[in-house]
């Protein structure tokens, strides 16, 4: 444990490696004032500060509120968390993540982190790539297209932007990443999100067009460097030019996605104006007046950033300045000419360099769509052909290869609840068990396969969608029925407590002041404890009536003598912390298998052994 983290000792310093095309690549540019260049490479070489963004959305926000200030105010100042004008809820400290728990300073703060982040009521992610999401100017109830949302950080920002009348379809060509994506939301429990696992180019919606849709593309990452040491040591001057065509390729097929009036935001966590300027000089170029290029300069009046440029060097592999196209080096990597440049405004992109405010480097255009684009016409694929056994032309097929940029094999399709053959019988049984009242929006329930084994809820706008993708996950689980219970009704699912609190009746709710709510995070509480009939064993809607956490619903469980609550390890572990209550030493599950009897309790032996 050391008491200093600024002078924490390190066993390998990988920060110190250099690479000098790299440095004289960005010399070269332009990009950096001369008076600035020394300050820019030695930031580069230290390690990236740590930051991290409150859930304000959480119905939790306000105690999560106090407990930082509080954690921040025992800090000593030199060590304190800093926030940022331009972005609210936000904290970065100045170490990297491995010396904060090493430090004594920072014991409880490190233990907050964990426990929050695990529950989603923070989100550990680095300050400028909160920029896009914040520039999109997004509003409550839009709907909102993520292109490469992957691993989900600037989703979840705007997942809570666009609330639970709004959309947010996240789209990853990679399988793997979509599942992290699916992880990083899920925490969220939010009702509107839609997660796809498509190449952009091959995205479709049926005509279905967004409010906003923000476009992180791929990129050579090299504005990532004090934390990702790769994208240093394997930097090479060709790798721009690869990334800079699937850079055009992806935005020339999403743009048609986007209603005419709505913005879209590209960005990426370059500083190379081959990734940055020279897309968006080609994308005005290509669509004149359909598209127009925001000021984004004036925007955020307390964040430190250059402009962006109208002139850059082109490099071949030798490092020799190109003056026109080769084979490896498209015509639309140079910069516009003098007339364009006027015309196009490159000045109104925004190009943050670390020594700026001690970040990680970043790029970001804001756009307006002015008129109607369309997609380019998809690639005819070549198919090879020969003849038979019969003498016909037979199509040469190719076994199915899992790779980068295909959709997943199990990806999974949502259908509505009622257009299963029991769907309307299996809605009334759950109704009546609930007293769910007539104004529950039936129509927004999805199943996927044919066993409604788990029962999604999906906000209203997500349902426009649900009929015509395939997706890797859709709104939150609501209701759950497990094998291996013979209990009368699904179970209600934590993630979508919240939702259903406006529309179970009091039946199976049960209200209870905050005093009581603390007593239950901490142990099973008698039953007899509460003034309330109960109406039979099984899952609960607890609400609290009073408090900080007033209105809030979670759930819980009423055995024969206890009321226990089903709330997940991590909720649970966070909502512990919070407000300083200990774990008991005995788990707190026995009251599941108090309503069953006899015989269903050896059924359920069997079932585990089997």
């Amino acid at each position: 444990m050391y008491s200093n983290p600024m002078q924490h000792p390190q066993r390998f310093n990988k920060y110190e490696q250099s690479s000098p095309y790299y440095e004289k690549y960005y010399k070269a540019q332009g990009i950096i004032n001369p008076e600035e260049e020394e300050q820019f490479m030695k930031v580069m070489k230290t390690p990236l500060p740590t930051s991290f963004r409150l859930t304000k959305s959480s119905e939790t926000f306000p105690k999560v509120n106090e407990v930082i200030n509080k954690i921040i105010s025992e800090i000593p100042d030199e060590y304190r968390p800093h926030t940022f004008g331009w972005c609210p809820n936000t904290y970065q400290l100045e170490v990297e993540r491995k010396q904060i728990r090493k430090c004594e300073q920072y014991n409880a703060l490190h233990k907050f982190m964990i426990l929050m982040n695990e529950s989603g009521e923070i989100s550990r992610q680095e300050v400028v790539s909160m920029l896009p999401a914040i520039l999109l100017d997004v509003h409550e109830g839009s709907s909102v297209l993520d292109i490469c949302a992957a691993p989900g950080s600037k989703t979840s920002q705007l997942v809570e932007m666009v609330g639970p009348t709004g959309c947010v379809v996240a789209n990853d060509a990679d399988k793997q990443r979509s599942y992290l994506l699916t992880h990083q939301t899920k925490r969220l429990s939010a009702p509107h999100i839609v997660i796809t696992n498509y190449r952009a180019q091959e995205l479709s919606f049926n005509g279905f067009q967004f409010d906003r849709m923000l476009c992180d593309v791929p990129c050579t990452g090299d504005g990532t460097i004090r934390k990702n040491v790769d994208a240093r040591t394997k930097w090479h001057v060709m790798n721009a030019y690869t990334l800079h065509r699937e850079q055009l390729d992806i935005m020339k097929h999403v743009l048609c996605h986007v209603k005419v009036g709505g913005k879209f935001v590209y960005s990426t966590c370059s500083l190379n104006p081959i990734e940055d300027e020279a897309v968006v000089a080609e994308l005005l170029r290509t669509y004149g007046d359909s598209i127009e290029l925001i000021d984004a300069r004036p925007l955020l009046p307390t964040l430190k950033f250059s402009e962006g440029v109208s002139e850059w060097k082109v490099f071949d592999k030798h490092f020799t300045v190109m003056k026109d196209k080769n084979d490896n080096i498209p015509i639309t990597a140079f910069p516009p000419k003098p007339e364009e440049a006027a015309k196009f405004h490159l000045e109104y992109t925004l190009r943050i360099l670390p020594h700026q405010q001690n970040t990680g480097g970043f790029f970001t255009a804001v756009f307006i769509k002015k008129g109607e684009t369309l997609a380019p016409p998809p690639k005819q694929k070549k198919e090879k052909k020969y003849i038979g056994e019969n003498g016909e032309e037979v199509i040469e097929k190719h076994p199915t290869k899992r790779r980068r940029g295909m959709a997943p094999l199990d990806e999974q399709e949502l259908k509505p609840l009622l257009s299963t053959p029991e769907g309307e019988k299996l809605f009334e049984s759950i109704k009546k068990f609930y007293t769910l009242s007539d104004s529950f929006p039936k129509d927004q329930l999805y199943v996927v396969g044919e066993d409604c084994l788990t029962i999604h809820y999906l906000s209203k706008t997500s349902t426009l969608l649900a009929h015509d993708i395939k997706v890797i996950s859709g709104g939150v689980k609501m209701f759950k029925r497990h094998k291996s219970e013979l209990v009368g009704a699904y179970r209600i699912v934590s993630e979508g407590v919240v939702t259903l609190g406006e529309y179970i009746g009091q039946d199976r709710c049960i209200e209870v002041g905050h005093e009581m709510f603390m007593k239950l995070l901490g142990e099973d509480v008698l039953l007899s404890e509460f003034k309330k009939e109960f109406k039979g064993n099984g899952c609960y809607l607890v609400k609290v009536v009073d408090g900080i956490l007033k209105g809030n619903c979670y759930c819980g469980w009423v055995g024969r003598v206890y009321l226990s609550m089903l709330i997940n390890k991590q909720d649970l572990d966070a909502l512990r912390f919070l407000f300083n209550i200990s774990a008991p030493e005995k788990k707190l599950h026995r009251e599941i298998d108090d309503c069953l009897d006899d015989d269903q309790k050896l059924k359920k032996e069997e079932n585990k052994e089997n």
